[in-house]
């Protein structure tokens, strides 16, 4: 199924919200704290759920991000993916594949979070009062890679752009790592006068 802006699937086409309240997270490896607003539901008839974060309205900059990963089964985001987003003035979405792509049928792989993307939207409206449509980002690795790639290759006006991470596919080394690899190899002695110079206060010429 081709997914536009402006279609309604047949199987994710009432959406619900099961709470509303203020939430907090930590990203326990950067020590960051951000403050939001926690929005959780589904969909009618579907083991489909989302969950939305939303900035403080002085912090939203108009855009979400979407991470996604195919093993995922249940829909709340990553600290570290719910941190990244508030810092950055974005909200977040979060899915759990209605229920996982193993067991959500032809809905899983990316239905649901085309569908999660879209009423995020409606429902930012509500939030910031504004009728400015938020520009969205779908990402993920590996796996996540392919549910990236299949979500912008089967839309159209859902997602604003997406980064497919390390795809699991034979080039994936070669053109996404050797180049990295060869680097920190021959550059190893100089790695910490390279950080230094591109640092901020640094000399700029790495």
């Amino acid at each position: 199924m081709f997914i536009t802006a402006a279609c309604v699937d047949p199987v994710l086409d009432r959406p619900y919200i099961d709470a509303d309240r203020p939430g907090t997270t930590t990203d326990p490896a950067s020590g960051v704290t951000v403050h939001y607003r926690y929005v959780h539901g589904g969909f009618s008839g579907t083991s489909a759920r989302f969950s939305l974060y939303f900035p403080a309205p002085g912090q939203y900059r108009g855009r979400f991000f979407q991470s996604t990963y195919p093993t995922v089964t249940q829909e709340d985001a990553a600290p570290e993916a719910i941190t990244f987003a508030i810092s950055n003035g974005s909200y977040m979405v979060s899915t759990n594949n209605g229920g996982g792509i193993t067991s959500a049928g032809e809905i899983g792989p990316y239905r649901v979070n085309a569908a999660a993307a879209k009423y995020s939207r409606t429902v930012a409206a509500r939030i910031y009062r504004t009728p400015a449509r938020p520009r969205g980002y779908l990402y993920g690795a590996s796996g996540g890679a392919y549910q990236t790639l299949g979500g912008l290759e089967n839309s159209r006006g859902v997602w604003d752009g997406g980064v497919p991470m390390v795809p699991g596919v034979p080039n994936s080394i070669p053109s996404s790592m050797t180049a990295q690899l060869l680097a920190s190899r021959v550059l190893r002695d100089k790695l910490p006068q390279i950080a230094e110079a591109v640092a901020p206060g640094g000399s700029g010429d790495p």
